[in-house]
């Protein structure tokens, strides 16, 4: 295949549970509430053995993490992925952390030099490009809503409007990129990852994100509710929690939180 690109994280020679082939159902909307909205009112009609792949030209309400407004025009990939695990599946913080792992994979061999804000943001230069939502339903099994937004051709009338420095595949490389190409290696490489996760949990993850971690060594404000904690990003662990290293150097672990750089 003269498409393939060297792939670190799935050089390990390593047992893994999942079929081999995965079976993707595609559902296409030319315009949609939200992605996440739709599979969470429709899981019914969702084939529970194979990853459904819902995506959207735009949506009317796009939301990201803590129910924040997501805007979205044409020219953007907006997907959900929904898929079951078993109730004790142990690595669900990971699930959006391997799909991040999978998008820069795919974009990284595009030219796109990422980097990764804890838990699952993708940034180019500093700048967001793609968010990861990942919501969880209870029923006899857990129902994985793995949403994603990734601003491919977004021009930048469009992204002064975002609430936050944001910018896109178009405006960095020059050129108009087709959704497909990106979305479907992307669907693929995430589909892989989820097979070594689910075998082998997150330690062969944890170099390669150890790597992309953005803000590395400098001082950040993280939010979890109400509380707020300043310190040191400081480091991965191998479960994908952050290690923060407080004023007093004392190192905690989180494995839920919002984080920003001091202004």
């Amino acid at each position: 295949d003269t498409n393939y690109v060297f792939d670190p994280i799935l050089s390990r020679r390593t047992p893994m549970d999942l079929p081999i082939k995965p079976k993707f159902d595609y559902i296409h909307f030319t315009t949609i509430d939200s992605t996440n909205s739709w599979v969470k009112r429709n899981t019914d009609l969702l084939n529970q053995n194979h990853i459904s792949v819902i995506t959207a030209n735009q949506q009317t309400k796009g939301y990201g993490r803590f129910k924040r407004s997501w805007m979205s025009p044409l020219g953007n990939i907006y997907a959900t992925l929904f898929f079951t695990l078993p109730l004790d599946y142990s690595y669900l913080i990971n699930l959006g952390q391997i799909l991040a792992l999978a998008c820069n994979h795919v974009l990284e061999s595009k030219g796109f030099p990422l980097q990764l804000k804890w838990p699952n943001d993708l940034l180019l230069k500093k700048k967001k490009i793609a968010g990861i939502l990942v919501e969880v339903l209870h029923t006899e099994k857990l129902e994985i809503v793995l949403g994603m937004g990734l601003n491919v051709n977004m021009d930048e009338e469009h992204l002064k409007k975002v609430d936050q420095q944001a910018t896109s595949l178009m405006l960095f490389s020059k050129k108009t990129w087709i959704l497909g190409s990106i979305l479907n290696p992307i669907l693929y490489t995430f589909y892989n990852y989820l097979r070594l996760l689910s075998s082998s949990g997150f330690t062969h993850f944890q170099p390669i994100y150890q790597k992309l971690l953005a803000f590395q060594g400098k001082e950040i404000i993280c939010r979890l509710g109400n509380q707020k904690i300043q310190g040191i990003c400081h480091s991965i662990n191998s479960d994908g929690t952050l290690n923060l290293q407080l004023p007093s150097g004392f190192m905690i672990s989180l494995n839920a939180a919002e984080i920003s750089t001091k202004k």
